[in-house]
């Protein structure tokens, strides 16, 4: 005669640790689209910057626009994706035809990202280039 073994207890263990695993795994990929979407938003707001630079008269009203501009949008969208961004400006190339490069850098709390709390936090950065126009008037 074959001995029957009771096997519930494992089975609901096994669940218990698949279902931890499952729910492990949504957060990370949760936590990763998040970040992901965080690195794009400070990409537009570095190419928004770039063609505000680019617009400007000279090479000093391009870093005091940029510098308003990033102000300015700290009431927007700009906070989502991280606080107080700061925007270096590269006018080496700022005349017609030349270019402007903006580097912008903030830093985004773990804890905006992830369902539960994390501490810490990530530097994001991206930068962009703008191409000031040839038939511009000004300097």
């Amino acid at each position: 005669m074959r001995q029957r073994r009771n096997i519930g207890g494992i089975v609901s263990v096994e669940i218990a640790l698949l279902a931890i695993g499952l729910l492990g795994g949504m957060h990370m990929l949760f936590f990763t689209g998040r970040l992901s979407e965080a690195r794009g938003r400070v990409q537009d707001i570095a190419s928004e910057v770039a063609r505000v630079a680019s617009q400007a008269q000279n090479a000093t009203d391009a870093k005091k626009q940029v510098a308003d501009f990033l102000k300015d949008s700290t009431s927007n969208y700009a906070t989502r994706a991280c606080s107080k961004p700061q925007a270096t400006v590269d006018t080496s190339a700022f005349r017609r035809g030349g270019s402007v490069k903006v580097k912008v850098r903030c830093s985004l709390a773990l804890s905006d990202l992830a369902l539960i709390k994390i501490p810490g936090s990530v530097a994001l950065e991206a930068s962009a280039t703008e191409v000031i126009d040839t038939l511009r008037s000004g300097t």
